[in-house]
């Protein structure tokens, strides 16, 4: 909280109260006594003290659906240029959130493609299992795994599915965070991977389970 704020010395000359019923004829016998305090601090509204965050219920559970293909080796296309890796950028978002709230929040890591290609395998999608305290497994995932490969999004929020039916539901909330870089596709052409990935959205919302997305954008267009 921000610390309260007031004078600091007492006064000693000057009477520094108002009487504000002088004026009705109550002078108040022998006039006010000084203000308690005459110097205000000069920090004052400057205190500040950090405090932490707490949970008004119990934890929710979060399963980061991350993208692994191949174009996630790029940089996002952007002016001035920025040639770090996607995959960089999003490796130190990930870490920096899991970190300052893996008391907060019950994470897990789930990816997408399983393999080099098209697959999103439920047997093996989960890398890093839901809990508290996540922060060395997240990191230590991406110590051992880099992109390659398609993006097939909608089998990996499928699998984020089966892999919630799979353990108890958490009546403290369920959510996905779907982290990926661009168009779906491992499907009969992109418009229809588009609309199977709305579908696995829809699919867990009918579940009770919300997806945030965390995404890149696109190179910028002229107006």
């Amino acid at each position: 909280p921000i610390k309260a704020c007031g004078p600091t010395s007492p006064a000693t000359t000057g009477d520094d109260v108002v009487d504000t019923d002088a004026a009705a004829g109550d002078p108040d016998g022998g006039g006010l006594p000084d203000a308690p305090f005459d110097d205000t601090d000069a920090s004052c509204g400057a205190q500040t003290e950090h405090i932490a965050v707490e949970n008004l219920g119990d934890p929710p559970d979060l399963l980061i659906v991350l993208d692994r293909s191949g174009s996630m080796t790029g940089p996002i296309p952007m002016f001035p240029p920025n040639f770090t890796p996607k995959w960089t950028i999003m490796r130190d978002a990930l870490n920096g959130v899991v970190t300052q709230r893996q008391d907060n929040i019950r994470f897990g890591l789930s990816e997408f493609p399983t393999n080099d290609d098209c697959a999103a395998d439920p047997a093996t999608a989960v890398r890093v299992p839901i809990d508290l305290g996540q922060a060395p497994e997240v990191a230590q995932y991406f110590t051992t795994r880099s992109p390659n490969g398609n993006t097939p999004a909608a089998a990996a929020l499928a699998a984020a599915l089966a892999h919630y039916n799979a353990i108890p539901a958490n009546p403290a909330g369920r959510y996905v965070l779907f982290a990926t870089d661009g168009e779906p596709n491992c499907d009969v052409d992109e418009a229809t991977a588009a609309t199977h990935t709305v579908q696995a959205v829809q699919a867990l919302a009918a579940a009770g389970i919300k997806t945030y997305v965390l995404g890149f954008g696109g190179a910028f267009a002229s107006a």
